[in-house]
């Protein structure tokens, strides 16, 4: 199954872009990989799911907004508006995935997931770093999760290349009866 993940960023962050991954989900390989152009976000999607004959979409969505108390108040607010920007861009992303794959393949899914869900699905968890005992970074665990799952998984790529990838495989992994599924922690 050729599916693609797309992991939204805030469209008014500065270097901010949307990283998109293609897979083959089934053999465990890497299409294509890229970022989405901003302003074209939608249009640029319908163009991936065309030229690589997608059969499923997985669009990263945020569940939760910000709410640590050890911030300050305005800090908080900014935070979560861009979260809500995020939201607004995945909504239309969603919506232009279903679009696209209704003009090339009619029985297409298109799926939301939150970031603890895919990255829980693939096995990542904050864990101790073996020499300094402090939590390790969510980074590192997915980058290893994500190698673990796609052996070909390229040296040099994007966080939001990567999170795509992680999006479209935790999706996947969810939404799939496929046996034997494991887990790389």
């Amino acid at each position: 199954m050729i599916a693609l993940g797309v992991d939204p960023t805030d469209p008014s962050s500065k270097g901010g872009v949307c990283g998109f991954a293609v897979l083959d989900v089934r053999a465990r390989r890497v299409k294509a990989l890229g970022s989405l152009e901003r302003g074209r976000e939608c249009e640029e999607l319908i163009e991936v799911i065309e030229r690589h004959g997608i059969e499923a979409v997985a669009v990263e969505v945020a569940l939760e907004l910000f709410e640590r108390t050890d911030k300050p108040p305005q800090a908080r607010r900014a935070i979560n508006r861009a979260l809500l920007r995020q939201n607004l861009l995945s909504g239309a992303l969603t919506v232009a995935a279903q679009y696209g794959l209704d003009a090339i393949r009619p029985h297409g899914r298109v799926v939301q997931i939150d970031s603890a869900t895919w990255r829980s699905t693939l096995g990542v968890k904050l864990q101790k770093h073996p020499i300094t005992g402090k939590p390790e970074p969510y980074d590192h665990a997915v980058e290893r999760a994500i190698r673990f799952w796609l052996p070909d998984w390229p040296r040099e790529s994007t966080v939001h290349e990567r999170d795509a990838a992680g999006v479209c495989l935790g999706a996947f992994l969810l939404t799939s009866r496929t046996p034997g599924v494991r887990s790389p922690s």
